[in-house]
């Protein structure tokens, strides 16, 4: 009997003996009041982005490296990858700039992973009128423009990134992902 009077407790949506069950008419409106299929899921703090890559090691080979970076700060923050990943060489003196076409409104981040001889990578987002409007901060050799989330572009058109190694030489992967 004590097991059917606790069964029925918990059915009723009791979450301890000394809580009386609502009434069906709240229950639903609780329930109803929870997000909607429609609704957008929530978006990333400026926090989440900044420790998505903090337990981030690179390894040896760039292009792996770069899918296990993206996994770890875009696939799970709503963003999802534009175009193909760009893969080159860049030296002390050897640059390499990509292009994508964006959307005005978009926020996008860029990721990048150097090879271990490259010691500093650096990557800069442009805009159509050759603005920079996006740059990584960091001495090391997986740059994320923005660390702190996407940066949402003005102006719709061709936009770029330029590559360039500050301190060593060798390949790197780079992809631009944009939000959802």
């Amino acid at each position: 009997m004590r097991y059917l009077g606790f069964s029925l407790l918990l059915a009723l949506g009791c979450t301890s003996l000394d809580e009386a069950p609502l009434p069906e008419t709240a229950r639903m409106d609780a329930i109803s009041s929870g997000p909607t299929a429609g609704a957008a899921p929530a978006r990333p703090s400026s926090s989440d982005f900044m420790t998505c890559f903090r337990s981030f090691r690179p390894r040896a080979r760039p292009d792996l490296d770069l899918d296990r970076l993206v996994e770890l700060c875009g696939n799970d923050r709503g963003m999802r990858r534009r175009g193909a990943r760009a893969e080159g060489v860049v030296g002390e003196s050897a640059e390499r700039r990509h292009v994508w076409i964006l959307s005005a409104a978009d926020c996008v981040s860029v990721f990048a992973v150097g090879a271990p001889s490259v010691v500093d990578l650096d990557i800069e987002l442009f805009g159509p009128e050759h603005e920079r409007i996006g740059f990584d901060t960091s001495d090391d050799r997986w740059p994320i423009v923005r660390p702190d989330g996407p940066v949402c572009v003005e102006s719709a058109g061709e936009h770029s990134v330029l590559v360039r190694a500050q301190r060593g030489s060798g390949r790197y992967a780079l992809e631009l992902w944009v939000r959802d």
